[in-house]
């Protein structure tokens, strides 16, 4: 009888820590995209429900510099201000999960600046981006900003893919309302390309798909600075390129997947994504 106890209690511990430990974000505790997109494992709703209130979800996009909006069009390699607003007149703490998506479900850009409230995780080669501790309202409202620089030229439309749920705050499952999964879809700009926006910046990278040594051509005036990142958007490697050049980089040590390559030259930047074979 004491034995069946112990295991009883063990059993629920261990149910307790699976459904409770998602403050700290999905992901990050082994449970993947929940997003509700076409490569997520269903929705928060998967494990969380019970709660009070409807839960709503808008995911806005503003180019950075300007702060205008992006209107359903993205130029490669600029960076943008993502936001995710909702709310629940019932519960006041939330957390969130968020993707970037080309037409091929493949990763589309990156996330950065995600200071001290997010994170991203790489599932499956997508970068999810989601809470690192569970969030509160601001100013009566659930909002979470970060940024997100668009993928080169060529990538097509892409689709943002978020979901939020709001919580009562007690580490457990139930009390909780999960908001329907939300989506917005911005089109790259294929009137303006990469070479032809004032003040941006292009560069060569071949080959592509590479296996031991990718090849970086710069043009510009001074020294530019490549920085390798992987999906989501951790630096990997920093190289400093020569003006009308072309560098090799050494990425034989990488594992195969997706990775992205930064060139900032002359107050300007430009992204490409690269496969390592």
């Amino acid at each position: 009888m004491k034995r069946s106890v112990i295991l009883s209690t063990t059993f629920a511990a261990a149910l307790y820590i699976a459904l409770g430990s998602n403050s700290s974000g999905p992901a990050k505790v082994g449970n993947g995209n929940r997003t509700g997109s076409a490569v997520a494992s269903g929705t928060c709703g998967s494990c969380h429900g019970g709660g009070s209130g409807t839960t709503t979800l808008t995911i806005a996009l503003k180019e950075k510099a300007s702060g205008n909006d992006a209107a359903g069009k993205y130029t490669p390699g600029t960076t943008y201000t993502v936001s995710l607003n909702g709310n629940n007149a019932a519960l006041s703490k939330f957390g969130f999960q968020l993707t970037a998506m080309s037409s091929g479900n493949h990763q589309a850009g990156t996330f950065g600046n995600l200071g001290t409230d997010v994170q991203t995780r790489n599932v499956s080669n997508i970068s999810v981006a989601e809470q690192q501790h569970t969030l509160s309202k601001a100013n009566g409202v659930f909002l979470v900003q970060f940024d997100w620089t668009a993928p080169a030229a060529g990538t097509g439309a892409v689709t943002f893919n978020g979901i939020f749920n709001a919580v009562d705050g007690n580490s457990q499952s139930t009390g909780d309302a999960v908001s329907l999964p939300a989506s917005l879809t911005v089109n790259e700009n294929a009137t303006t390309g990469i070479n032809e926006v004032k003040g941006a910046l292009s560069f060569g990278l071949f080959p592509n798909p590479a296996s031991a040594l990718l090849h970086v051509k710069t043009g510009g005036s001074g020294e530019a600075i490549a920085t390798l990142l992987d999906v989501t958007g951790k630096t990997l490697q920093t190289v400093q390129l020569a003006a009308n050049q072309t560098t090799a980089i050494g990425v034989a040590h990488l594992p195969a997947g997706t990775y992205f390559l930064q060139v900032q030259q002359d107050g300007r930047q430009a992204v490409q994504q690269w496969v390592k074979q």
